[in-house]
């Protein structure tokens, strides 16, 4: 029965019952307990102070494990475990006095949402290293979860909540009911080390997976999943024999699930089912390595784990010598079929070094049959602002080109609009031309790389169609290329010049990228594939796929209710990111970010600092990326936006190495400063509805 009428003592009052402390704040309450961030006077040291409600206070079975357990946790310091410093019982409630942790629960970083795998092995390893602990000295969780882990400022896990574990489950915070082992629903019940196994268990699921999705979509994670799965399904078994025999056990496997997916070996010391194919003699003594049992022992028998093992059969071994040898003809003649293909794209290669004026014809393969789809639906039909009688330049031969030569060595008159000289292999479909970049680069390395110069990836028009690149400009040899468009958020498309689109196409959904495939029909793809591509320009006028252009196209439509994102820009929740790889200052990033109607990131909770650890993890930036945080000399540091300074990265009192320094963090999500007036390796535009509100 919970304690709805519990009043959480005011801070005048806490004051006088305890003058050691000076009571600043309270920090959260809920219908049993409170808790209050203090500075203990005698050492100058914050602390917190949890006040626990009259009613369960007078619990006589809380009242012994509170007493128990903080007696023990008195003695123990760890980094993943909260320290304890004092207890007492004060106008009828129980108050314990422990260490401040400056951060908040885990579950508010999570929210029943999954979180990047790399996060998810960090923060595990710091809470097992805790459970471990706290296991070597007799002291059980019982009611570990999302809810009593806390995040500090250097990311570090801190369990607390220990002696919290009673039978009475009324008591417990619904939300946390389901970390609980179902074996301490029974009155009376102990926590057990396999209790907190179950725990972790739960915890390391909802990590890596997310609150709801089903227990299988962890086989899904890469490099890891088939580990992971095993290792979740043993360590939440309804049963608690079946479950690890300790947390070093769990710990063990864990280390194995995370180091080598799929290895076969098994955590030391345990019967783990990642030891999958061993069988185990019957009358064997187990892991304590006695004798066997039955007649069969002897002093010169050999050791019973080298007993377990049957010999194969010689059928079983025939079988297996004519899968391996049909195995080796199989590879052998894949390998003189790559060696065949490698040789004649050698030669291929030589000779048009040694003719690099000559010309070929171009020779379309018979590509399989297709059914002309169209680029994009009537509502966002760009193909009408095109002239529909504008000539095509035929061309059946082309020469041998130096594609990125003459990109890089036109890239000045490209970017300016001049239009006089175009690379070789340069087609004109109306009042557009369109080039074959044969390099193949992720879809962002290439939308980047053609804005560089001048133009941007090709929206297929009337004229210009998927069909007309596939075969006239690219060449039906049966490989992709990308397009200009991309995902701008979940569910929202946008073209490389600009505006909203929405694909019919249910292949092109499946993915993020836009892609022309073999057979001349759009498809997506996903974020690290090489491919080749299409550049397209416009003669004359400004280039609508420019950075300039696009930011523009969003700030005016943030008022409308379908606001129009740069392709490539990622959706996190409610906020949306842009990362723009172009090497500038400070103050020109956060105006290029501000003629957009958005401004420099924001990292303002734990939730969103792994967010930009995920999107800058895989990002080539070695000079960092700028972040909406500088520093003033009288006020240190500070948001661009002017929002409260509640990073979880960086102290705001932080010395500043330049009297105008500014925030910058490298790929992965390392936090950094550096001279306003420095050039990094880009920069990440955030929109988001509190930064808009707040600026």
């Amino acid at each position: 029965m919970s304690d709805s009428s519990f009043t959480p003592p005011d801070l005048d009052s806490l004051n006088e019952w305890l003058p050691a402390y000076e009571f600043v704040s309270r920090i959260a309450s809920d219908d049993t307990k409170a808790v209050y961030l203090v500075k203990q006077k005698s050492l100058d040291r914050k602390a917190a102070v949890k006040f626990y409600s009259p009613e369960l206070s007078r619990s006589e079975e809380f009242r012994k494990s509170f007493a128990d357990t903080t007696k023990l946790m008195a003695r123990l310091k760890h980094p993943n475990l909260i320290g304890v410093y004092d207890s007492g019982l004060d106008h009828d409630m129980l108050y314990l006095v422990g260490e401040f942790v400056a951060g908040k629960p885990l579950w508010n970083s999570t929210r029943g949402k999954p979180i990047h795998i790399k996060h998810v092995k960090n923060l595990m390893e710091g809470i097992v290293e805790g459970v471990c602990h706290a296991h070597k000295n007799d002291i059980h969780h019982g009611s570990l979860s999302l809810g009593n882990i806390l995040i500090d400022e250097s990311h570090t896990p801190k369990i607390g909540g220990f002696s919290q574990a009673t039978g009475d489950t009324s008591r417990l915070d619904p939300a946390a009911l389901r970390f609980r082992a179902p074996e301490l629903g029974e009155h009376g019940a102990e926590p057990t080390a396999q209790a907190d196994i179950y725990s972790m268990g739960v915890i390391l699921r909802e990590m890596a997976i997310g609150q709801t999705a089903a227990e299988a979509e962890l086989a899904g994670i890469e490099g890891h999943g088939l580990a992971l799965k095993r290792l979740v399904k043993r360590a939440t078994s309804p049963d608690p024999s079946k479950r690890h025999r300790s947390a070093e056990d769990f710990k063990e496997e864990l280390l194995s699930a995370f180091g080598e997916e799929g290895s076969g070996k098994s955590p030391a010391g345990g019967s783990s089912p990642l030891a999958a194919g061993a069988k185990l003699a019957t009358g064997g003594s187990g892991p304590s390595g006695g004798a066997a049992r039955g007649a069969g022992a002897s002093p010169g028998a050999r050791p019973a784990a080298m007993a377990a093992v049957k010999p194969a059969s010689p059928f079983k071994l025939w079988i297996h010598l004519i899968i391996i040898v049909m195995l080796l003809v199989a590879i052998s003649i894949a390998w003189k079929a790559y060696k065949e293909k490698k040789a004649e794209t050698e030669a291929a290669k030589q000779a048009s070094k040694s003719s690099p004026g000559r010309t070929y014809q171009v020779i379309h393969k018979k590509a399989p049959p297709r059914q002309n789809k169209r680029w994009e639906d009537d509502a966002a039909a760009p193909m009408g602002q095109f002239p529909d009688d504008a000539g095509a330049d035929p061309v059946v031969t082309r020469p041998k080109r130096d594609v990125a030569g003459d990109l890089q060595r036109l890239r000045s008159a490209l970017v300016s609009g001049a239009r006089r000289e175009m690379p070789a292999g340069t087609l004109k479909q109306g009042n557009h031309y369109f080039l074959h970049v044969d390099i193949p680069m992720t879809w962002e390395d290439a939308f980047w790389y053609a804005i560089d110069h001048g133009g941007h990836l090709a929206v297929p028009t009337r004229l210009a169609t998927t069909d007309w690149m596939r075969d006239d400009l690219v060449g039906a040899t049966g490989d992709a290329f990308w397009v200009g468009a991309a995902k701008s958020g979940a569910y929202t498309w946008t073209l490389a010049d600009g505006r909203s689109w929405r694909p019919k196409e249910a292949a092109v959904k499946k993915g993020s990228y836009a892609a022309v495939g073999s057979d001349g029909s759009l498809e997506g793809r996903k974020d690290r594939e090489t491919l080749e591509f299409v550049i397209q320009w416009t003669d004359g006028g400004p280039n609508p796929g420019s950075l300039e252009s696009l930011l523009e196209t969003t700030r005016k439509s943030l008022a409308t209710s379908t606001p129009v994102y740069p392709p490539g820009t990622v959706a996190v929740n409610l906020r949306r990111y842009l990362y723009v790889p172009h090497a500038t200052d400070w103050k020109t990033a956060v105006l290029s970010a501000r003629s957009g109607g958005g401004n420099l990131a924001v990292i303002s909770d734990l939730t969103e600092k792994f967010s930009i650890d995920k999107l800058t993890m895989n990002l080539d930036a070695p000079q960092g990326i700028w972040i909406g945080g500088f520093h003033l000399p009288d006020k240190g540091w500070r948001w661009s936006t002017g929002e409260a300074w509640t990073s979880t990265d960086w102290p705001q009192d932080k010395a500043a190495g330049d009297p105008e320094s500014a925030l910058l963090v490298q790929p992965g999500g390392k936090w950094e400063q550096g001279p306003r007036k420095q050039k990094t390796s880009g920069y990440l535009i955030e929109w988001s509805e509190d930064s808009t509100k707040s600026r």
